[in-house]
């Protein structure tokens, strides 16, 4: 964020009410300043290396510097945690401008503004990338499509693995002042046209100094909305999905982190368990602090499986139950009922494959498999359960072949053992199979495969008891749908009496 941000912000709305009671408490930690870094000067903008062994800051000194620019300075971080004696970056880095790191990854720097290769300032709108090799440094501009900031002030955050940029500017058809956006990486050094957060997490007010947490969906910002405690508070919100515009209601991170001041620009420390940032006192000084975070205000550690079950002939949300299992061992892990608006969560504590499985009384049971991976912690998993009535046809997940064959794979046996259940349990309905191939052979030999894959689930059906004179098959060819391509539909099954 620019120059003279911290104190524009001080004085900026300076009559938004006092706040409720914090939503997210740090409870049993006070903030420390950090003095080994504070002085008498006005120090901002606090960034921890991807290593943990050395801060980042800016400082902004009056000695010939009558804008008051920021230029970059930086601390070592012992191995006890300590942090050592501040040192200005030398140059060419810091020039004639305002100097911001917004994210250090070994000899990587990404800065606020635009630099070129020379290091001089361009632009306060945008991010630079500046890398240091042997002692020299190579700039390069990172693009981001329409940006079309309309307020003199900007700040960002990226992801651990760059691919998104969260973005605080003043922009057409926004909510109010500086709005929080996000853009992604769709090539080398350039991102997508900023999208709005939303309403949830936006306000009339400034929201700024944004921090992306490695988990990718924690964010932390500064407000002066949502019931700030009378000027900029930190606030946090966790994302709900991939849309990027659906966020928990912010909360207020308390009195621990949050004064009647100016509070702003909370970064966490490499291992995420540390926060820095910036407060302010009586006498509008900006210095920086350090306190330890408690899980409720954490990034996320766990990963979560939420979605809505819903009757998928009648296109209505149900209740169900919801079984997380391991997919090697088959062990349940955890397991819950939807309500009656059909949404379910659970939470796993690891990642890894795991297989979803759904319940409801004469509904089709219903299974999917998912990869949790360490980089991703919501996972959006709706489930569409077909009701056991005579002429619903319906497609069970985890029915395949071997490629060009119809040679059952040995993941489908689970999933027709459960239908073969049901057709012993129920010895007045009817089955008939129908077979589906995808492209590769002509007509006829696609046909002819489709046949033999609706004959091969027969024969395993009949090999478990149920009577072969119950079912019929039919081969129909190659799957002509795209959608239904792409679900690897193979069998479509459907109940008579």
């Amino acid at each position: 964020m620019k120059k003279s941000l911290a104190i524009y912000y001080i004085i900026m709305c300076a009559a938004v009410m006092c706040g409720t009671e914090a939503v997210a408490q740090n409870a049993g930690n006070a903030k420390q300043k950090v003095n080994g870094v504070c002085s008498r000067l006005t120090e901002i903008a606090p960034v921890e290396s991807a290593d943990g062994k050395r801060l980042y800051f800016a400082r902004i000194s009056p000695e010939n510097n009558p804008e008051k620019n920021c230029d970059i300075w930086y601390a070592d971080i012992e191995s006890d945690g300590s942090i050592g004696k501040a040192q200005k970056l030398p140059k060419p880095v810091n020039s004639v401008a305002d100097n911001v790191v917004i994210k250090a990854d070994g000899n990587m720097l990404f800065l606020e503004g635009v630099y070129d290769q020379n290091f001089n300032y361009v632009s306060p709108d945008g991010i630079t990338k500046a890398v240091n090799k042997n002692g020299a440094w190579t700039v390069t501009k990172q693009t981001i499509k329409n940006l079309d900031n309309r307020n003199r002030h900007s700040s960002y955050a990226l992801s651990s693995d760059n691919k998104v940029l969260i973005i605080a500017a003043e922009r057409e058809g926004g909510t109010g002042l500086l709005d929080l956006h996000v853009s992604f990486l769709t090539a080398e050094n350039t991102y997508s046209q900023p999208l709005n957060l939303g309403t949830v997490v936006n306000t009339k007010y400034n929201d700024g100094t944004p921090w992306l947490a490695p988990d990718n969906t924690t964010l932390y910002f500064s407000s002066y909305g949502h019931n700030s405690k009378g000027s900029a508070d930190v606030f946090m919100t966790r994302r709900l999905d991939d849309s990027w515009t659906n966020w928990s209601e912010p909360a207020n991170l308390g009195a621990e982190i949050n004064s009647k001041y100016w509070d702003s620009y909370l970064s966490l420390s490499a291992d995420g368990k540390r926060a820095y940032m910036v407060s302010t006192d009586a006498n509008a000084d900006e210095n920086i602090y350090c306190i330890e975070l408690q899980p409720p205000v954490q990034p996320l550690e766990n990963y979560i499986v939420r979605g809505t079950v819903h009757d998928k002939k009648r296109h209505e949300p149900m209740p169900a139950k919801v079984i997380i299992k391991d997919a090697a061992s088959g062990n349940v892990l955890t397991s819950c009922y939807s309500n009656e608006q059909g949404q379910y969560s659970l939470t796993v504590d690891q990642c890894g494959r795991y297989t979803v499985e759904t319940e409801a009384e004469n509904f089709f049971a219903w299974e999917n498999k998912i990869y949790v991976k360490k980089d991703k912690h919501i996972y959006i998993n709706n489930i569409d359960l077909a009701p056991i009535e005579k002429g619903v046809a319906f497609t069970l997940k985890n029915i395949y072949f071997k490629p060009a064959s119809h040679r059952l794979d040995g993941e489908s046996w689970k999933e027709l053992n459960r239908l073969a259940r049901l057709m012993k349990n129920n010895p007045s309905l009817r089955l008939t199979v129908n077979g589906y191939t995808a492209s590769g052979m002509d007509s006829k030999e696609l046909k002819l495969l489709s046949e033999n894959r609706a004959k091969a689930v027969k024969t395993y059906l009949v090999q478990q008891g149920v009577k072969a004179s119950r079912i019929t098959c039919n081969g129909y060819g190659e799957i002509t749908d795209p959608e239904e391509k792409g679900n690897r539909k193979r069998v479509e099954f459907v109940l008579s009496y």
